[in-house]
């Protein structure tokens, strides 16, 4: 169990869950539920990160407190972005099914495309870090 303990406890595998998580909603676009549970990841690396710098002191000693944090960080997060995002979601989906299907492409959005970019970055940085960190 403690090994289990050490790689919870490291906030780089948050980040990339949290990266893992944002990058699946640009993809698949689950209604949210995939960023939320990214923002989630992401809180809880940034609450670890914050502790392991001995910035702040948390409460995050063990794997239930971890899985506590992020499973109240997800829900919050889910109704937050549901709040704020509901009325983009029903004009997104009005506008989908009432258009003319000849208008219809693919474009991705420069949002997307910059969003991915970042991702892209973020994960080299990381896996460049983590390996060193193994060696």
């Amino acid at each position: 169990m403690t090994e289990v303990n050490y790689w919870l406890i490291q906030p780089e595998l948050w980040l990339l869950i949290g990266m893992g998580f944002v990058f699946g909603e640009t993809l698949f676009g689950a209604a949210y539920l995939l960023l939320s549970l990214g923002v989630a990841s992401l809180v809880v690396s940034a609450l670890l990160f914050l502790q392991e710098n001995e910035i702040v002191v948390f409460w995050l000693n063990d794997w239930s407190d971890i899985t506590i944090t992020y499973g109240v960080a997800s829900l919050i997060s889910v109704v937050l972005l549901r709040v704020f995002f509901q009325n983009s979601v029903k004009k997104r989906c009005h506008s989908f099914f009432y258009r003319n299907p000849t208008e219809f492409s693919f474009k991705r959005s420069s949002f997307h495309i910059k969003l991915i970019t970042l991702l892209n970055e973020s994960i080299k940085i990381i896996y460049s870090k983590l390996w060193m960190k193994i060696i």
